[in-house]
């Protein structure tokens, strides 16, 4: 049998997977590997890999981590030679969605002049209603207590991951950035279920190149 073991907004990542076998099918020992569906090449878990104690008897697995909700399969491995492997599909369901992205500044110039975008790419979150509601946050690394600038905005995930954030858009660029040093970038998003959800990546900014490029003289031709 194979029992999932579903999460909830205070234990969102406490998933596991019940599972027990018909040893008559399948012959111990065993290995399980748990792979995601949406990347089938990153291996979530292997267990018992090279243990010959478990004997297709009830336990939850993975067994020294936990899952997050999402959609699963799990291949059990007999450590017999020419005896198939068994795959089922399986659904961790229930409790807050991980939010992930990618933060950077991006420079150009635009009719010879500076312009600065800050960038979120590859974001990440609850994905079911259309246009979903974030909050970026700007706080000081050696204080976070302090914040540098509050940003709102609303992204439909279903048709970009990205959200670029003009100067002139929101000025955060003269009177926030110094060259050297350090900020984190909190992003929270209002989820369906569990209400807030939020996640920080740490930006460094080293040179004045990274907030502002170089102003270039104009290339004309003769």
């Amino acid at each position: 049998q194979l029992i999932p073991i579903d999460v909830d907004c205070l234990n969102p990542t406490d998933g596991k997977l019940r599972l027990e076998l018909n040893t008559s099918v399948t012959q111990p020992p065993y290995t399980v590997t748990i792979v995601d569906q949406d990347n089938p090449t990153d291996t979530i878990a292997v267990d018992f890999a090279s243990d010959s104690n478990w004997q297709g008897d009830l336990r939850d697995f993975p067994t020294t981590s936990s899952l997050i909700s999402g959609e699963y399969t799990v291949i059990v491995s007999s450590t017999i030679e020419g005896v198939c492997d068994v795959t089922q599909d399986f659904a961790i369901q229930g409790g807050s969605v991980p939010i992930t992205f990618n933060a950077d500044i991006i420079t150009s110039c635009n009719n010879n002049q500076p312009f600065n975008e800050l960038e979120l790419s590859q974001i990440v979150g609850e994905n079911n209603i259309g246009s979903e509601s974030f909050v970026l946050r700007v706080l000081d690394f050696n204080d976070a207590s302090q914040e540098l600038a509050n940003i709102p905005f609303n992204l439909d995930l279903s048709v970009t991951q990205r959200r670029a954030i003009a100067e002139s858009e929101n000025n955060i660029f003269s009177s926030v950035f110094n060259s050297g040093n350090r900020y984190l970038f909190e992003l929270t998003q209002d989820q369906t279920v569990c209400g807030a959800v939020s996640s920080t990546e740490t930006v460094d900014f080293d040179t004045p190149d990274d907030i502002v490029p170089q102003q270039t003289n104009p290339i004309t031709a003769t």
